[in-house]
């Protein structure tokens, strides 16, 4: 674009920096226009985190800019940097452009080359050579880029930037996320985003910031600022995957509500649909199928609406739809459900386990009924009996931590498909009812 030269306002008596077209440059006017347009753009803003534009002109058919002169580097000469010192330049770019943004003035190419860190640690937007400006009185020209026309650098723009899509402040917000992820890795952020061993709870920020739809992303810089904040105050090395112990047994309570709630729900169904015989006087209109005279006064129904069942089951579904959005709401608030969907599971692990007992238990079952070891009441007890019991309650227990998987699932914003042993412990703590069903047929 040009070339910056440091020099001294003789009016002014002070240090500036002065921007130049190259002259090669110089000769398209497009490029004189955008020349321009950084100058208006930086006009317009007053903030100690941009560079402030002091005058404009040509001479001598030479475009110029006078500028803020500051004493040091780009912030691509100082990757990768300590996660701290990232938050800290990050957070300053973020309040630079929540106050361009209040003034309609939209970046778009924010990247560690157009952020200077003074040799104070002062830190500065600059470069607002494709910036738009949102104003109702602008004309067109001012504010569009020609169609067609992609403005920016790779890596750091969103996705709708490259689709041709319009341009809005979550633009903004994508590439600060990018430059996060520059600082930290030292790398273009393109590609997967790896583990941040040095700075785990950084990574649902970054990948909030850039996540693909902008409706995902922050909604504002204020919003990603006080995100850093919150990840400042618990503690940049800590892992945001492990919750405290008092966020997971809250995690735990609301898993336990909903498989109580599921087991209250089978244990509806199954009463309703188990042959039960009843007096002819208590059968109500519309709440029985398949009846059956058995005497005078007794009748036998297939399956019936069992009230009291019934209601209790949809008590303790409301009760778990409740619990579940109070926490999810926490999660929000307390910024803990950022998205983490790299590492798996741990709790995968526990319903393949649970599977595996279930499924040996149903089949050690099968082989000492076949062998006699399992007595009735005319031969006595044995300990093997409880074995049905035992099975039930391997079943509801792979209930509740199949609905933990889930919950810390959501919480990560990591997809299910992505947990194999989530779906084999399943699969085979469904074989036992299957089996058995197929037996009653």
């Amino acid at each position: 674009m040009g070339s910056v030269f440091r020099a001294k306002h003789l009016k002014l008596g002070r240090e500036v920096a002065v921007k130049f077209l190259s002259p090669e440059v110089a000769v398209d006017a497009d490029a004189r226009a955008r020349f321009e347009h950084e100058a208006r753009a930086l006009a317009l803003l007053d903030h100690p985190n941009i560079v402030r534009v002091y005058d404009f002109g040509v001479e001598e058919g030479e475009s110029y800019l006078v500028m803020e002169l500051v004493d040091g580097q780009d912030a691509s000469k100082l990757v990768p940097v300590a996660p701290a010192e990232a938050v800290r330049i990050v957070k300053a770019v973020c309040q630079a452009l929540s106050n361009a943004h209040q003034h309609g003035v939209i970046h778009r190419d924010i990247k560690p080359q157009n952020v200077m860190v003074s040799r104070a640690g002062e830190v500065k937007v600059t470069d607002f050579g494709i910036a738009r400006v949102i104003r109702p009185d602008d004309s067109q020209a001012w504010r569009k880029t020609a169609a067609g026309v992609v403005a920016g650098t790779a890596g750091f723009m969103a996705p709708e930037l490259l689709a041709d899509g319009p341009v809005t402040f979550a633009d903004d917000v994508y590439s600060t996320g990018a430059l996060l992820r520059a600082l930290l890795t030292g790398a273009a952020p393109v590609g997967e985003l790896g583990t941040l061993s040095q700075a785990p709870r950084l990574e649902p920020i970054i990948r909030k910031a850039m996540a693909e739809q902008a409706s995902a992303r922050f909604a504002s810089m204020n919003e990603l600022s006080d995100a850093l904040d919150d990840v400042s105050l618990l503690g940049l090395t800590t892992n945001p995957a492990v919750l405290p112990p008092d966020e997971r047994l809250w995690v735990q309570a609301v898993a336990f509500v909903q498989a109580a709630a599921v087991g209250a729900v089978f244990w509806a169904g199954l009463l309703s649909l188990t042959p039960r015989v009843l007096l002819k006087n208590d059968l109500l209109p519309m709440t029985v199928f398949g009846t059956r005279n058995i005497d005078a006064e007794h009748v036998m129904t297939k399956a019936r609406f069992e009230a009291g069942a019934v209601l209790s089951a949809l008590i303790a579904v409301a009760a778990a739809m409740s619990v579940t959005a109070l926490l999810r709401r926490h999660w929000r608030l307390e910024r803990l459900d950022g998205p983490n969907p790299s590492g798996p599971l741990i709790e995968s692990r526990y319903v393949l386990r649970l599977g595996v007992i279930t499924l040996a238990s149903y089949g050690l079952r099968v082989w000492a009924v076949d062998r006699g070891y399992v007595m009735g009441s005319a031969q006595g007890t044995s300990a093997l009996s409880f074995l049905p019991f035992f099975g039930g309650l391997l079943l509801l227990i792979g209930v509740y931590f199949t609905l933990l998987t889930m919950l810390e699932a959501t919480r990560r914003q990591r997809s299910l498909l992505r947990e194999p042993k989530l779906w084999l412990g399943q699969g085979l703590a469904l074989i036992p009812p299957i089996a058995e069903f197929i037996r009653t047929l």
